[in-house]
């Protein structure tokens, strides 16, 4: 039996992190994390699937792991890009999961490590994120 996320629903911490820009969701192993708005999105399917891929590669990569590679590669990519909504864009795990978000099937076909197929690829993800805080990217 395959182990899933549990979705929660609290606008207070997601308003707690959002300092760069809002966060409609976010995966804090293992629960998904959702503004209350979100649930009566249009895109709500779009965003569990989204944070679902992230919880599949926190899995393979012992959460810590999944932590550690995220900050780093996000970090490096600040560096590199000066922005940091262009280097929240290039993150390997964000790559994956923005170009797979609206396949409905992708999750029950993906592999192992899939995100290690994002390196070097450009970004599918948005560059500039939204400003509402009804937003469903992270």
């Amino acid at each position: 039996m395959a182990v899933k996320p549990i979705i929660v629903v609290n606008d207070r911490l997601l308003n707690a992190l959002s300092w760069s820009f809002p966060i409609a969701g976010i995966l804090l192993f293992p629960w998904i994390i959702l503004r209350k708005e979100i649930k009566q999105h249009e895109r709500y399917e779009v965003l569990i699937r989204h944070e679902t891929i992230h919880f599949k590669q926190a899995q393979e990569l012992f959460v810590v792991g999944f932590y550690v590679c995220y900050v780093l590669n996000w970090c490096v990519n600040i560096i590199r890009y000066k922005s940091l909504d262009i280097a929240y864009s290039h993150i390997l795990f964000e790559k994956e999961a923005y170009a797979n978000e609206h396949d409905d099937s992708y999750l029950d076909r993906r592999k192992l490590f899939s995100f290690m197929a994002y390196i070097g690829q450009s970004s599918k993800a948005p560059i500039s994120k939204p400003k509402s805080k009804s937003s469903v990217s992270k």
